[in-house]
């Protein structure tokens, strides 16, 4: 479970943290995020100035990647 990344815009946060389409996002700051409505929402609630922590399905394997703060509201 978790919001598949349909597209990702040259130069935005998502593309600055090596997500491609096809990504699963799976976690938002440690916190399960099974639909991208979760993503959304979890993502609105991290403070300004710091960044969001993104556990990511991507390639057969999890890894974890960062939307910096100046970025992470929003995207």
């Amino acid at each position: 479970k978790g919001a598949v990344v349909g597209n990702v815009e040259p130069g935005s946060s998502a593309d600055n943290a090596g997500l491609t389409p096809g990504d699963v996002i799976l976690q938002v700051n440690r916190k399960d995020t099974p639909t991208a409505a979760d993503v959304k929402d979890a993502l609105s609630k991290v403070p300004a100035g710091q960044d969001a922590l993104l556990l990511v399905w991507s390639h057969g394997g999890n890894t974890f990647r960062v939307l910096h703060a100046h970025e992470a509201s929003g995207q």
